[in-house]
């Protein structure tokens, strides 16, 4: 997973075509491009991925609460 500002748009969809021609030889494998303002909205965007997505939030928020924290303390 990895997150990216708004702001870089057009290199976040450059890179996720390169990943998913990288990765078409496999199904293990899932490229997705996600946008939202809040992670709940996971669950809204894609129904049919997650049949519950709650683990996935939490795992997600402690993930961007660590990234905060690191980004503070560069400072």
């Amino acid at each position: 997973m990895r997150t990216y500002p708004k702001a870089a748009s057009k290199t976040v969809n450059n890179l996720y075509i390169r990943l998913e021609e990288e990765l078409n030889y496999t199904d293990q494998i899932q490229v997705l491009f996600v946008e939202i303002t809040n992670l709940t909205n996971l669950r809204k965007a894609f129904p049919n991925f997650y049949i519950d997505v709650s683990e996935f939030i939490i795992i997600l928020k402690r993930y961007f609460n660590r990234l905060n924290d690191y980004a503070s303390n560069l400072s």
